[in-house]
């Protein structure tokens, strides 16, 4: 059974994605504490280092992809990114700890 950090949260915000290859928007489709789903217009491998900026808050914060879930409609990819250190402020969403495992 996987074990989540924290809860998962839809949300669509705006960020700012920038690599060695340049920047793109991109837009959240689930939040947490540790992470997000984007939709993003480059399909970046695994283990691609990136920095994030939401465009909401101005706040940005250094990450890295995690995993490559392929093409989705738009022309855009989707991509699980973890932070590389915990903001549990970043999204500006309540992403709150998963509950305490059951007995």
């Amino acid at each position: 059974m996987e074990v989540r950090r924290s809860t998962r949260v839809l949300a669509r915000l705006n960020v700012l994605i920038t690599s060695a290859a340049g920047s793109h928007n991109a837009l959240t489709a689930v939040v947490n504490r540790d992470g997000a789903l984007i939709l993003c217009p480059v399909a970046y491998p695994v283990d691609t280092p990136l920095q994030v900026r939401n465009m909401a808050t101005g706040q940005s914060a250094e990450s890295r992809v995690v995993w490559y879930g392929g093409p989705e409609s738009g022309g855009l990819f989707k991509l699980g990114i973890e932070l590389n250190e915990d903001l549990p402020e970043f999204w500006g969403v309540e992403c709150a700890p998963p509950p305490p495992p059951a007995e």
